[in-house]
């Protein structure tokens, strides 16, 4: 029998995130953030996994949010390519997407700009929903921004960020509605 997907989020990956997120920033205290992130990890299945470990991210990272997402940006490792297949491996930004989504909401410039640099290694095409319902004018902006943009992953959270199975999103402004529905099958 293989391994199961949330697997991917275990000791070795931790300690290569902490690892990275202490190169950034050296007061980050790796050990302590890997002991927070494996604490009842095991019981967690891969969504639990990345907010759990985005709660240690939240408690070992710089305050404020702005100073975490610089440090995020700083760590991160080279982005996919444009094209071809995306290996398990890029789930290690999952809990740092989820970091933003749950911490970020509230530092809108930070989070749009980390998650701009995350998309190109992963995907933020869950976590920018939360800022479509929070700021939906100016994510949704940024959106239409990011359609014309050079880099294809950008291009691809555009369109995938909009999309929540079978949800319809509105935007209502002063002069015009905004509506877009995605139909899954």
């Amino acid at each position: 029998m293989g391994t199961a997907i949330k697997d991917v989020f275990n000791l070795t990956l931790v300690s290569e995130i902490a690892a990275e997120l202490h190169r950034a920033h050296t007061p980050f205290d790796a050990t302590a953030f890997v002991a927070h992130s494996m604490d009842g990890l095991d019981k967690l299945e891969l969504t639990g996994r990345a907010a759990h470990i985005a709660d240690a991210l939240h408690k070992y990272l710089p305050k404020p949010f702005s100073d975490a997402a610089a440090v995020i940006e700083a760590a991160l490792g080279p982005e996919l390519p444009a094209t071809g297949e995306i290996g398990l491996i890029q789930l290690r930004y999952m809990p740092h997407l989820a970091f933003v989504q749950k911490y970020g909401l509230d530092d809108y410039e930070a989070s749009i700009r980390v998650q701009e640099e995350l998309t190109k290694r992963f995907t933020a095409e869950f976590s920018i929903r939360a800022f479509l319902v929070k700021y939906p004018e100016r994510t949704y902006a940024q959106m239409l921004a990011w359609t014309g943009h050079e880099n294809a992953h950008l291009r691809r959270l555009a369109s995938e960020g909009v999309r929540h199975g079978r949800r319809t999103y509105t935007l209502i402004s002063k002069t015009r509605v905004l509506s877009w529905t995605y139909w899954s099958g």
